[in-house]
């Protein structure tokens, strides 16, 4: 059940931060969508953490199969700590926009603190889906030929 519900929850946090990331862009000067994408941030967050949760028991299924590579295992999980950190400053910097501009209305910090916090979080975990997908992907690990 590990592997699967970390191959499941593992798809939110990649597709839902480029998509977040987007809006954020797109949305900025409307107030209800600013505050759904704030709110959707906060969900990316946990959804980031139970993927992350999920990769010990993950492991624990695919390590004793032939064929995975334990570096790549162990390289996929050193990288992930990153973008959780990243998930969690940013769901902190969403909490405190949507509670000071619900109490003061609109703070200037906010779009571009969320803006550079989910453009770093998106590259983050760009990169460790990528060293995840070079886990049982081994085509991902060819290098191409121009």
């Amino acid at each position: 059940m590990g592997a699967q519900l970390h191959l499941f929850l593992n798809h939110f946090p990649v597709a839902g931060m480029i998509l977040a990331t987007a809006l954020w862009i797109f949305f900025r000067n409307n107030p209800d969508n600013r505050r759904l994408v704030l709110k959707l941030f906060i969900v990316l967050a946990v959804l980031g953490l139970g993927t992350y949760l999920s990769g010990e028991p993950a492991e624990e299924v695919v390590e004793h199969l032939q064929g995975f590579s334990h570096d790549a295992i162990e390289a996929h999980e050193e990288a992930a700590v990153f973008p959780l950190v990243g998930m969690i400053l940013l769901a902190l910097a969403s909490v405190a926009g949507l509670v000071l501009e619900a109490k003061r209305g609109l703070q200037k910090w906010v779009f571009p603190t969320v803006l550079v916090l989910s453009l770093l979080t998106v590259a983050m975990v760009l990169r460790t889906a990528k060293l995840g997908g070079e886990i049982r992907h081994t085509e991902l690990l060819q290098k191409t030929e121009n």
